[in-house]
């Protein structure tokens, strides 16, 4: 029996899928067995040449909260545009097409923002592979991870960037505040809802956390935007520049936000370095020029962050990175057996900090 939606639904949850046939349908059934059922899903099909419409209209057929659109391929940050516009609720949730939720997610997230008033509600997540045998591992974006409760967001703003990750999956936002601040996803190959989310993030007023996890990651397959992130090695300083542009002419670049916007920046550019070198000595190249010859050494973005970063580690990395250069960065990554060395695996962090000392000193300067 097909159901239908209230003319304006409290939630509009808006899914870009390209490609998706292998995992839509897991997504969509999740959202079909919410326990709050106030929602419409608009799903933006970003130019698919599989399945991937078929199966969401055969969803759609019996259920009428749910839309599909189709777009000439466009990528996923103008896909989340085009749903934004096509949608009614009050709140907004962005999701990707191959995660899966708990089925408490959209009405434990709107319980929250109701209660509080936040502009910006959030959740705890989990990560998963598509191997049996690799366990769930909880999603931290730091040691700074937010608690239950709710925050004023101006005086997280030292640490901001480091209470809550930068993707955009697990936070629910009020539509209005998104609508009120003009806030819109980069046309970027990849990490195209890091500008979103960095200016969403300075923007609220208020922010509010649940430690419960009710969002669970699919990582590891070559077809998400994360797998294939070589292929378009600069989008993080791309989303970075606009993002500083943004704050700082909306007059939000405090001093103490740019304390955690610049750390965000440094932390995320060792990560991915390390990450290309394990996959792509040129996209390792392009990346490690691009930041080094350029974003890293003029005034501004790069030139205020060493004074005062959140996280002495990763400024430490990015020093010896420097000095190792490209080459010595891909061989001392190329000795971590598995993803990045983590806080987690402390000693293969320490060997692999010592391999990148060791690759240095080889050298008479860094450089690619």
């Amino acid at each position: 029996m097909a159901r239908g939606g209230s003319a304006q639904s409290a939630i509009s949850v808006i899914m870009p899928a390209h490609n998706a046939e292998r995992f839509v349908e897991d997504a969509l059934l999740c959202l079909v067995a919410q326990d709050f059922e106030d929602f419409e899903v608009i799903v933006v099909d970003d130019g698919s040449e599989d399945g991937t419409r078929g199966i969401v209209e055969y969803i759609a057929s019996g259920d009428a909260r749910f839309r599909y659109i189709f777009q000439d391929r466009r990528g996923a940050g103008s896909a989340r545009n085009r749903g934004m516009d096509e949608s009614q609720g009050r709140y907004l949730l962005f999701l990707d097409s191959d995660d899966l939720f708990d089925s408490g997610f959209l009405g434990t997230l709107h319980a929250l923002a109701e209660s509080s008033g936040a502009d910006v509600a959030m959740c705890s997540a989990d990560c998963f592979a598509e191997d049996p045998a690799v366990p769930f591992r909880r999603w931290e974006a730091a040691r700074y991870e937010l608690e239950n409760g709710v925050f004023g967001a101006g005086a997280l703003a030292s640490r901001l960037y480091q209470c809550t990750s930068v993707v955009v999956w697990n936070k629910l936002f009020r539509a209005d505040f998104v609508a009120r601040n003009r806030l819109r996803f980069q046309d970027l190959p990849r990490f195209n809802d890091a500008y979103f989310t960095i200016c969403a993030l300075a923007h609220a007023s208020l922010l509010a956390k649940t430690r419960d996890v009710l969002v669970h990651y699919r990582m590891g397959h070559s077809s998400s935007l994360a797998g294939s992130g070589h292929l378009a090695p600069l989008c993080d300083l791309q989303a970075f520049d606009a993002a500083h542009a943004s704050l700082e002419e909306e007059g939000l670049l405090s001093p103490e936000l740019r304390r955690s916007f610049d750390s965000l920046c440094v932390n995320t550019v060792v990560w991915r370095l390390v990450q290309f070198a394990r996959t792509s000595p040129e996209a390792t190249r392009e990346l490690f020029g691009a930041y080094f010859a350029t974003y890293d050494n003029r005034g501004g973005l790069g030139g205020a962050h060493w004074p005062y970063l959140v996280s002495a580690r990763y400024a430490l990395e990015l020093a010896l990175v420097r000095r190792a250069g490209v080459d010595g960065l891909v061989r001392a990554a190329q000795r971590d057996g598995r993803g990045r060395v983590s806080a987690q695996n402390a000693l293969a962090e320490a060997r692999f900090v010592a391999r990148l000392f060791s690759a240095g000193r080889a050298l008479p300067s860094g450089g690619a």
